[in-house]
């Protein structure tokens, strides 16, 4: 039984998971969120109760209005009109070609929030998980499959798909301040299961789910030849810089 888990058998795994990126995260994060049904959710539900009306509480809950899906269709939706309006009436190729690029660029982000958020409805119809509250009000917890009500369902968290699809969306498009969205979208996480609305494997699986779907989606892109990266002018001269150095 122990030379199963020798270190050649480790490496293996290692490789593997590597190879099938995608496939393997999938897993891994299902086994954790099977692992935090069983024994995390209702703990750590219970304890952010505990704190719910206390200065922490009050503050992770107010944060959670910034995961909020329709700030995020707002925000993408309101962009790709005005950098389209802004397309329609520049005066320069160059002018409409960046602003096209800008318009092309938020497209693919409110198209991720979409997919994103499609999918989470299609697997809360089919999960059907009782929300956190019930648990905590009527001492009820578990699901009732293939119910196909999701809006009273928790799995998987809604904004914290949104959030995360939003984040990875302006990472790909313009990653000068991958730190940051890197951070914003893991506070939001942080708050939706701590501020007592969501389950902690909820939370999860919904950020992953935000943060697959639209990485697919981009490959998706990608192989169409559809670029949907913002260059800066100090990008672009960076960029020059580093083809200077090479040759």
């Amino acid at each position: 039984m122990l030379s199963i888990f020798n270190k050649q058998n480790f490496i293996l795994i290692i490789k593997l998971s590597k190879a099938h990126i995608y496939l393997s995260s999938f897993f891994y994060i299902v086994l954790f969120c099977l692992f935090s049904v069983f024994f995390l959710d209702k703990p750590l539900l219970e304890l952010a109760y505990k704190y719910k009306n206390s200065s922490f509480g009050e503050n992770v809950s107010f944060l959670t209005i910034f995961s909020w899906s329709i700030w995020w269709y707002l925000l993408s939706f309101v962009a790709w009109i005005g950098f389209m309006a802004m397309a329609g009436v520049s005066l320069s190729s160059d002018g409409l070609e960046n602003n096209w690029q800008k318009a092309r660029s938020f497209l693919f982000m409110l198209f991720a929030i979409i997919f994103t958020n499609f999918l989470t409805i299609l697997i809360k119809c089919i999960v059907g998980r009782y929300r956190p509250e019930i648990w905590m009000e009527e001492g009820i917890y578990g699901s009732i499959f293939f119910s196909f009500d999701f809006l009273t369902s928790s799995f998987p968290t809604m904004a914290a798909g949104t959030v995360v699809a939003a984040m990875t969306s302006l990472w790909l498009i313009y990653p000068r301040y991958d730190i940051f969205y890197v951070f914003f979208a893991l506070l939001m996480l942080f708050c939706l299961f701590t501020s007592g609305k969501e389950f902690l494997s909820d939370t999860l699986f919904g950020g992953y789910l935000g943060l697959i779907s639209t990485l697919c989606l981009n490959k998706l892109y990608q192989k169409k030849g559809i670029n949907i990266r913002i260059l800066s002018q100090r990008d672009v001269q960076w960029q020059q810089i580093k083809k200077n150095i090479n040759q």
